[in-house]
Order: C-alpha cells, then sequence, then structure tokens
C-alpha cells in the first residue's frame, strides 16, 4: 500500500515536472483543411497531400527569440525551412503562447525565407521562397509562395495541428529505474529499524 502510494506521489511529480519540462519538442502536421494548390513551389512540384515538421520551445526563457529553440520543415523535395531561415522580420512578428504550466497552445510564424545560396535542382536560388505558418484552431494556416511573385503560391487553412512528441525511451527507462530504487529503499528501511530495535543496550 505504501509502496503504491509513493509510486503515484512520484508519478504525479514526474508529470508536473514533465510538463514544466524546458525545452519540450513538438511535431506539426499540415494536412486537411482548405487547401489553394498552384505549383507546389520550389521547383513546380505538385501540391502535397501532408506535410510534417518539429519545433522545440523553452517556455522558461523570456522572449519569442529565446524561447525558439528548433525548427524543421521540408516542403517538396529540395527546400527545408529550419530556425536560421526564419528572418530578422519574422523573429519580429513571430509569437507562441503557453499555458499556466509551460506547455505550447498556439504559435504563429511569419517570414520564413528559403536558405540563402541554397540552389534547387536545376541551379535556381532557394532563397526565393517564404514561408508561413500559423496553428491558431480553425483560422490555422500554411503558405508558400515567392518571395517576387507571392500569387502563385500553396497554401491552406485549418490545416495545421500539433501534438507533444513522444518521450524518448531512454526517459522511460530512467524512470523505471528511479521507481525501482525507491521501492527498494522503501523495503529496506522497515528492516533497519526493527533491526535498531532488537540491538542490545
Amino acid at each position: 500500500m505504501r509502496f503504491a502510494y509513493l509510486a503515484l506521489t512520484c508519478l504525479g511529480l514526474g508529470v508536473l515536472q514533465e510538463a514544466n519540462a524546458t525545452p519540450i519538442a513538438y511535431d506539426f502536421r499540415i494536412s486537411g483543411g482548405s487547401w489553394n494548390c498552384g505549383a507546389l513551389r520550389p521547383v513546380s512540384q505538385a501540391c502535397p497531400g501532408a506535410l510534417a515538421g518539429t519545433l522545440t520551445v523553452d517556455s522558461a526563457l523570456s522572449g519569442f527569440a529565446a524561447q525558439f529553440i528548433d525548427f524543421r520543415l521540408q516542403v517538396g523535395d529540395y527546400l527545408t525551412f529550419g530556425r536560421n531561415e526564419l528572418s530578422s522580420s519574422g523573429l519580429a512578428s513571430s509569437s507562441f503562447a503557453f499555458d499556466s504550466s509551460g506547455v505550447l497552445t498556439g504559435f504563429d510564424f511569419r517570414n520564413f525565407f528559403g536558405p540563402r545560396g541554397a540552389q534547387g535542382p536545376f541551379g535556381e536560388s532557394l532563397n526565393t521562397y517564404y514561408m508561413n505558418l500559423d496553428s491558431s484552431g480553425a483560422g490555422s494556416e500554411f503558405r508558400l509562395g515567392g518571395r517576387t511573385d507571392p500569387v502563385m503560391q500553396n497554401e491552406c487553412t485549418s490545416c495545421v495541428t500539433f501534438a507533444r512528441a513522444v518521450p524518448e525511451p531512454g526517459m522511460l527507462s530512467l524512470l523505471a529505474v528511479a521507481f525501482g530504487g525507491l521501492w527498494l529503499a522503501m523495503r529496506r528501511q522497515p528492516k533497519r529499524q526493527k533491526a535498531r530495535l532488537r540491538k542490545p543496550w
């Protein structure tokens, strides 16, 4: 009974610490919703059925730039947006929303520009593309277009969802070891107390 109580207590503490852990990784998906597909740039690739990316944030820090730890989204076969592709104007106009425990509840990214100096398969500059991404519920949106020709773009609405990434197996193993150590410690403690009581004066 005591072990069960301790396990539940530790589990509760673990969940609380995990909720406030920093940084926290999230997986996001761009699919469903309403799509408006011209030619998916770059290289006029077909409109995708779905895109998937990753985002890591740290709510314990102050300011968007510090909270924005990592980002990755591959669009088509050649163009990948990472944290470094969020422009200076994007850093100023993008934002995160967190709940009281530090868990991410929304994000709005503006002005990712394609990597400077990178080229597509035909020698075209990938820096000519831009991407915006917003997760705000029914108003969520994804936009990919040309910086010099934003009319030709691929976009969708009500199509961005995200969820916390599954913890690595190593973390679960460490938690199991911790529980085992606590259980052994509790089993040994009563025996030591009995031994002290039996010890002659």
